[in-house]
């Protein structure tokens, strides 16, 4: 999310609202499957959460907090707050490290974890099981999978239990690596988009990314998790969920947010769709918006102008060497503690250097379809300049094609906020909610342009 002790570039910072990977993105276990039999990845049997410390400490370190009563708990297991320190004689410090642990391994399949408790060094083990799969009210949510360059990918489908053929939607998320898988179909700004819309007639489908959750492929931040690789697995999902016999390919939509828009620009070159809704996202260069952020962000909370320039300065040279000279962020951050500040932790070089040499008005101008750009107003990880910019770019190419909204106290998660500052402090609380004018707005767009609900 965004930082305000680390205020710098990023939709991917807003794009993170539920902290999944942080706290439960287990991958899963290694099959030989066609892609429809793409099997649930394993987990802990218990929920933990990654406390980061400061000073001589080890930082940081996971800790249990819940312990289920399944039957096939037995005497000797994790207690609460037990420190998790290995999986399979592998340590472990955080979600990634449990993630690439628990890899090649699979439910049912029972591990020793080494633990901490009291101060003492010991020794338990533990049975893996499958998370439980997403459920709602009049809705039927399928798992499904797609081949995308002999890997196999998850995609989870919601779709009504009415009869015959539905529009559809494809959901395009940002930047990071994380689940979405297990989102909550009442509170999560996604699952209640995705939900609500199902509810009213429509299938979505969401493409889970390289390694995370269900999906095979190189973990997320490997090298080659590329910006390529991110629109393949969307361009698989997009064809898939088009060919669904209880889809009307005629009426296929994208709602991209954050980053995802850039994505989209791209995917919808490869498979037809009806229209691109973008939230919360930008119009001209990744660099050009990377540098204009770092300076805006620090003004919304206070800082003095001058101190806003001279960081500014500095941090340019960074952006720099990091997207124009194509200098490694390892490299960078080691050089340069400055630096730390504003490259994008976790992510592969090489995606953010396609990002970054992305044209956005030679993507945009080869794609003529309506598209809806939405801006909040306490976003403050993007900027309605950045949405006017990109509503003048489609329309000077498609004349009429694109329109403008804003809506009034909307942050970077489609989550409520006061300002600006407010979200850049409290990055929209632990569990922000969708803000009640997204679902009337998509949906009268939606009508609008032949979805035919």
């Amino acid at each position: 999310m965004l930082s305000a002790s680390s205020v710098s570039s990023s939709l991917f910072r807003g794009l993170r609202p539920l902290k999944i990977a942080t706290l439960c993105a287990v991958l899963g276990a290694a099959f030989n499957a066609t892609a429809q039999e793409l099997p649930r990845r394993a987990v802990l049997g218990f929920e933990w959460s990654q406390e980061e410390r400061t000073g001589d400490e080890n930082s940081p370190r996971l800790i249990v907090k819940t312990v289920s009563a399944d039957a096939y708990r037995r005497h000797g297991g994790v207690i609460v707050g037990d420190l998790l320190t290995s999986i399979a004689g592998r340590p472990v410090a955080n979600a990634e490290d449990v993630g690439v642990a628990l890899r090649d391994h699979h439910s049912g399949e029972t591990l020793e974890l080494g633990v901490n408790r009291a101060g003492h060094a010991m020794v338990v083990r533990e049975r893996l099981r499958a998370p439980p799969e997403e459920h709602a009210d009049g809705v039927e949510v399928l798992y499904r999978a797609v081949l995308v360059e002999g890997a196999q990918r998850r995609v989870i489908v919601t779709r009504p239990r009415s009869a015959g053929t539905h529009p559809a939607i494809l959901l395009v998320g940002g930047l990071g690596c994380y689940s979405l898988d297990g989102i909550s179909p009442d509170e999560a700004p996604y699952g209640r988009l995705l939900y609500e819309l199902t509810r009213d007639g429509y299938v979505t489908m969401r493409v889970e990314k390289t390694g995370e959750g269900d999906s095979r492929g190189p973990p997320c931040t490997a090298p080659e998790a590329d910006f390529k690789l991110e629109v393949a697995g969307y361009v698989a999902g997009l064809k898939a969920l088009g060919a669904y016999a209880f889809v009307d390919p005629t009426r296929v939509f994208i709602f991209a947010h954050s980053i995802g828009p850039l994505d989209a620009a791209l995917v919808a070159q490869q498979a037809p769709v009806r229209g691109i809704i973008a939230a919360e996202t930008i119009g001209r260069g990744w660099f050009d918006y990377e540098l204009e952020i770092v300076r805006q962000q620090p003004l919304e909370l206070g800082s003095p102008y001058d101190e806003v320039e001279r960081s500014t300065r500095r941090l340019e040279r960074c952006l720099h060497q990091f997207y124009v000279e194509k200098v490694s962020a390892k490299e960078l951050m080691n050089a340069d503690r400055e630096c730390r500040d504003i490259l994008v932790p976790g992510i592969p070089d090489a995606y953010l250097h396609q990002v970054g040499d992305l044209d956005l008005a030679a993507e945009w101008k080869r794609l003529d379809v309506p598209v809806l750009v939405i801006y909040g107003t306490s976003d403050p990880a993007t900027s309605p300049d950045e949405g006017r910019y990109l509503v003048n770019m489609i329309n000077s190419f498609h004349p009429g094609r694109a329109t403008y909204v804003e809506i009034s106290g909307m942050a970077h998660v489609l989550n409520p906020s006061a300002s600006k500052g407010d979200f850049l402090r409290d990055h929209g609380g632990p569990h922000p909610q969708l803000h009640p004018s997204v679902l009337p707005t998509v949906r009268d767009w939606l009508h609008a342009h032949g979805s035919g609900i």
